[in-house]
């Protein structure tokens, strides 16, 4: 995205923001998982996940925009279908991971 081709005048500013930003995050929850009480910086977590969350859209969407505006032009597109194979999986484990069928299967076979 720093690339002078894409035209984004102070992409690099923000890039190193979103770096510490996410540096920030992660010591964060390193720091909240040190405490005997857990559940007592459940805001902090709350709010490190929000920030993981915004940062991991922004990649997407980065990716997202080199694969459909930059790549095309210059190779195949063997990268484009590779990766939309790799988001593709994602959705569907995410989808399955929130499901709440394994739950009460594993509840009937205690009870």
């Amino acid at each position: 995205m720093e690339d002078p081709t894409f035209g984004l005048k102070g992409i690099h500013i923000f890039n190193v923001i979103i770096n510490y930003a996410y540096l920030g995050l992660l010591a964060t929850c390193f720091i909240l998982s040190l405490g005997n009480r857990p559940q007592g910086s459940k805001w902090g977590y709350t709010l490190a996940m929000i920030g993981f969350a915004c940062i991991t859209v922004y990649m997407t969407v980065c990716v997202l925009f080199f694969l459909f505006l930059i790549y095309p032009k210059l190779i195949n597109h063997s990268l484009m279908i590779l990766v939309g194979c790799r988001f593709s999986i994602g959705v569907q484990r995410d989808f399955e991971s929130t499901s709440c069928k394994p739950w009460i299967e594993s509840f009937e076979r205690v009870h």
